[in-house]
């Protein structure tokens, strides 16, 4: 079964290119330029295996976002991976949210990020 990845930011650049390294992994890869766009999407009840979150972002924040899904009950499985520059954030997202499961620094490799979105589904490698 293929695993589906919601990936929200504000830079298209970094939806783009995020989309082809996962989407040449064999993941399916939905991408959002803002928050509010993403929180439609969930609330179809399309819920992704993954959400990979943007922090700083205009309109809604990450950590806005986390706060609204954290009161949606119909969310509470939800697995997010924040982007940060600052892993110092992350860790603090990482502790205030129970959905955030981890973070990707930014910039990113292309191979570390595909790694740990592969560690965060708990896809063992071969």
């Amino acid at each position: 079964m293929v695993k589906k990845i919601m990936v929200v930011d504000d830079e298209q650049d970094i939806l783009e290119l995020v989309k082809v390294i996962l989407e040449s992994q064999g993941f399916e890869v939905l991408v959002f330029i803002n928050a509010k766009e993403a929180l439609v999407e969930l609330e179809t009840g399309k819920c992704p295996d993954l959400l990979i979150l943007d922090i700083r972002m205009p309109q809604i924040s990450g950590y806005d976002f986390c706060k609204i899904v954290r009161k949606n009950k119909k969310l509470d499985n939800l697995k997010i991976a924040v982007f940060t520059a600052s892993s110092n954030l992350g860790q603090s997202f990482l502790e205030l949210n129970h959905n955030v499961i981890g973070f990707i620094s930014k910039p990113f490799d292309n191979k570390k990020l595909v790694l740990d979105v592969k560690k965060y589904l708990g896809i063992k490698e071969a």
